[in-house]
């Protein structure tokens, strides 16, 4: 029977499990978060499609199992997410699939990394855009010439979600090396997770010939929904809208619109099942490596740092999760 270990069970975590009840086969899940109530909400969640078919077991901590899990989903908080990936590589893991942002600290890439080759694990980033149901529209529109990726909006926590555009931009690309320049507002925004912070202000990036910026701003434009943004993406004579909320994909040509279309959003407890059955069957996930993504994180990292720590001389590690 195959063996899923999900670290963390908040609201991405709790998503992850409900996602397997959508698997055909049977599954034997490790369920671990040091809080009961945490878990007892993502066992709700997994109620309302009917269970898996298989077992649950509930633990406080990794060390707890006994067995190494087939596939582990770590969806901890950033602070802790290095820990969990060398425990689980420890432990035997072979295949793992981790949330974002992925650490707060420099020195914990290089000791997940070491971690993950020393295990000779796969592992994936739950970077979520190149695996919208219609993101192969997307890349019939943009092909091999400069993009230049804006996506803008309110209160939309660039901080946390930028990477998932970063991403998409470099992938779409196919660019390899980014730099990063960062001009942020003055002020430590809240987070919805305690103890990390959010920015407003902007992100600009190149790679070569490509061009990237995201705009966060403050307060709400009109009754847009809160965290709603605009993605534009320039490829000489096309370019191409996408509208989070409205799931909505206009293109132009010449000035003019050409086409309308619906663009939809893959939900987490959809896409963790097609991720999951793929590594099962020998496949690879449509996400990102870790390697690569890694690469990523490390320039987002060195660009949001000096803005937290000019504003908090004390903080010795980035605050976003």
């Amino acid at each position: 029977m195959t063996k899923i270990a999900i670290v963390g069970t908040g609201a991405l975590g709790a998503r992850h499990l409900q996602a397997l009840g959508r698997l055909e086969g049977p599954i034997w899940v490790d369920l671990i978060d040091p809080v009961p109530s945490a878990r007892d909400k993502a066992m709700a969640l997994l109620a309302e499609v009917d269970g898996i078919r298989g077992d649950v077991r509930q633990y406080s901590r990794i060390d707890e199992v006994a067995l190494p899990p087939d596939i582990a989903i770590v969806a901890t908080n950033a602070r802790e997410r290095a820990t969990a990936v060398q425990q689980l590589c420890s432990l035997g893991c072979r295949a793992l699939i981790l949330e974002k942002v992925l650490f707060t600290r420099h020195e914990d890439y290089a000791l997940a990394g070491d971690a993950i080759r020393k295990a000779g694990a796969k592992v994936w980033v739950n970077c979520v855009r190149r695996t919208a149901p219609r993101f192969h529209r997307l890349q019939e529109l943009i092909t091999d010439r400069p993009v230049s990726y804006r996506v803008e909006g309110y209160d939309w926590g660039l901080a946390c979600n930028v990477i998932h555009h970063l991403d998409e931009w470099m992938f779409l690309s196919r660019a390899q090396d980014v730099a990063l320049t960062g001009r942020f507002d003055s002020e430590m925004i809240l987070a919805r997770r305690q103890g990390y912070f959010e920015v407003s202000g902007t992100l600009s990036g190149t790679a070569g010939v490509h061009t990237f910026e995201a705009v966060n701003r403050r307060g709400q434009e009109n009754m847009r929904p809160p965290g709603d943004r605009t993605i534009t993406i320039r490829c000489e004579d096309v370019q191409v809208e996408i509208g989070q909320a409205a799931q909505e994909l206009v293109v132009w040509c010449g000035g003019q619109v050409v086409t309308r279309e619906h663009y939809p959003v893959a939900m987490q407890s959809e896409a963790t099942a097609w991720h999951i059955a793929t590594i099962l069957t020998g496949g690879e996930p449509s996400l990102p490596r870790y390697e690569e993504s890694a690469k990523l994180h490390l320039a987002l990292l060195d660009t949001l740092m000096p803005h937290f720590q000019s504003l908090d001389p004390s903080l010795t590690e980035c605050p976003v999760t």
